[in-house]
């Protein structure tokens, strides 16, 4: 899985790509304050802890993949107290918006992207995610010195649901 993120004044633009464009899924990132990296080898079901924490205000952003990516559903949360407050952040499309590739395009060259069906070097449609957030709406502050991101995937909508995959 490939991703970045890069800050425009106040926007945050990331981008990430998906292995599976079938079934309902999730694709997160987490904007952590704190440094934070996998200690191992860092793959799905290894048991390889993360070194770093979570801090209150870190933001999880999650766009929803019902159908494969056809229905739009994307939320921001903020960890909050020791733990993510599960009421959304109150944000418009203006201040937080979300798409996928919505035909087959080429992936960039050099990236070795190979989806689980299809034709290597391709992002079937719904496989690249990409997005931005206003972090001034979202009363977001980011020290470019200590400030990561992670991207997830998710089995499902549920913000509990089985972690399959880290970038």
């Amino acid at each position: 899985q490939k991703a970045g993120a890069y800050l425009v004044g106040s926007n945050l633009y990331f981008f990430a790509d998906r292995f599976s464009n079938s079934g309902d899924a999730a694709i997160g990132i987490w904007i952590l304050q704190n440094k934070v990296s996998p200690s191992g080898a860092g793959t799905s079901g290894s048991g390889d802890p993360f070194t770093g924490v979570h801090k209150d205000g870190d933001v999880l952003i999650v766009s929803h993949f019902v159908n494969g990516g056809s229905v739009d559903d994307r939320k921001a949360y903020r960890w909050e107290n020791g733990a993510l407050n599960t009421t959304p952040i109150p944000l418009d499309a203006s201040s937080l918006y979300t798409f996928v590739n919505i035909t087959d395009v080429p992936s960039p060259s050099g990236w070795g992207y190979v989806p689980k069906s299809g034709t290597a070097g391709v992002y079937p449609i719904n496989s690249f995610f990409e997005g931005f957030i206003d972090l001034s709406i979202a009363n977001i502050t980011l020290d470019p010195c200590t400030t990561t991101f992670l991207f997830e995937t998710r089995e499902s909508q549920s913000l509990t649901s089985i972690l399959v995959d880290f970038a």
